[in-house]
């Protein structure tokens, strides 16, 4: 257990310090692996990539991110890891949904 705590905080750790990098590698990995990138992000459930258009360049981005069931709806969260502003993914759905 202490050997993923260790994984979950190098992560923290890195995407502190270049969160789009982190996203392109765990993005990568759930391409490359069938949406199971493993831990420290529990493996396939749970996660999916988000693909929005850019609400000023038009340009396709996929964002990884957590969700959960509501029925049969899928729920994300805006939180941008507690930051206080929105997520780019969020500003790009609210201006191109």
């Amino acid at each position: 257990m202490s050997e993923l705590n260790d994984e979950r905080r190098r992560m923290a750790d890195a995407y502190d310090a270049d969160p789009l990098a982190v996203n392109r590698t765990v993005i990568e990995k759930y391409r490359a692996n069938g949406s199971n990138v493993g831990q420290p992000f529990g493996g396939p459930r749970g996660m999916l990539l988000l693909t929005t258009t850019g609400a000023r360049a038009g340009k396709r981005h996929p964002a990884p991110m957590m969700y959960c069931r509501d029925g049969d709806r899928l729920v994300v969260f805006a939180s941008n890891a507690g930051a206080p502003a929105h997520p780019g993914w969020y500003r790009n759905l609210v201006a191109r949904p």
